[in-house]
């Protein structure tokens, strides 16, 4: 795709027939293999069968070997959510319903066209697939990111029954659900990289966060301290979220 990146100047329903259309003749391998890529020892899987009580299969080995299994094609796979689906779907039908949408890609440098493409045919490709090899999605760049929002995860987020704690630049928030969006808690908005001017003159200032969620992106704004923030959410159930997490 990068190599023919001077080609593509705009997205609309054809550009996404043509994706569709790839995704079918292409739709063995992104699915994945059809048996997992975990190989026991044959040796050990022999004596396995041959030895171990059943109930000691079915309450202490399989869940061990399917653990296993998953952990070792996570790494190579990507497993789209419901909401992965949800939203190439919501995309995909606005096209459908649609058919003079253009998106015109030309206002955009080859690296920020290359970013877009890739982000639509990720949102095409997980709505069909039910796990998708991780090279056929991210580039290097992508795997990489990966690794450090893992780590990110494993040292600064604390899951507890009923909330999720979450540490950022030495600041702890609590969160009422299970929702920690990197570009909030690791990229903070890119608040980091505002110049210490603009951040003076942006202090007891009131801002607007629309399309707000449940309020995580106010809490790092609020490092601004701004006078006021406007937090603005359609999703029912998300708004009440905010109105706890004040």
């Amino acid at each position: 795709m990068k190599t023919r990146i001077n080609e593509i100047n705009k997205v609309d329903s054809e550009f996404v027939i043509k994706l569709i259309e790839k995704i079918q003749k292409d739709y063995e391998r992104l699915s994945g293999p059809k048996n997992y890529s975990y190989n026991p020892n044959k040796i050990l899987l022999k004596i396995y069968r041959k030895f171990v009580p059943e109930f000691l299969k079915n309450n202490l080995f399989r869940p061990i070997i399917w653990e296993l299994e998953f952990k070792h094609n996570k790494q190579k796979y990507y497993f789209p959510g419901i909401e992965d689906k949800k939203w190439g779907m919501d995309f995909l039908l606005y096209v459908l319903k649609n058919p003079n949408v253009n998106f015109d890609l030309s206002l955009f440098n080859d690296e920020d066209k290359y970013e877009i493409i890739k982000f639509i045919r990720n949102k095409v490709y997980v709505t069909f697939a039910e796990r998708i090899p991780k090279d056929g999605l991210f580039d290097k760049n992508n795997l990489e990111t990966e690794k450090k929002y893992e780590e990110f995860l494993r040292n600064n987020v604390k899951v507890l029954k009923d909330k999720v704690i979450s540490k950022c630049n030495k600041n702890k928030f609590v969160l009422p659900k299970f929702h920690i969006g990197m570009p909030i808690f690791f990229h903070r908005i890119g608040i980091d990289y505002i110049p210490k001017e603009i951040r003076y003159r942006l202090k007891n200032t009131d801002f607007i966060d629309t399309s707000a969620f449940i309020g995580d992106s106010a809490l790092v704004l609020n490092e601004l301290k701004p006078n006021h923030i406007f937090a603005f959410e359609p999703e029912d159930e998300n708004f009440k979220i905010i109105k706890s997490n004040n």
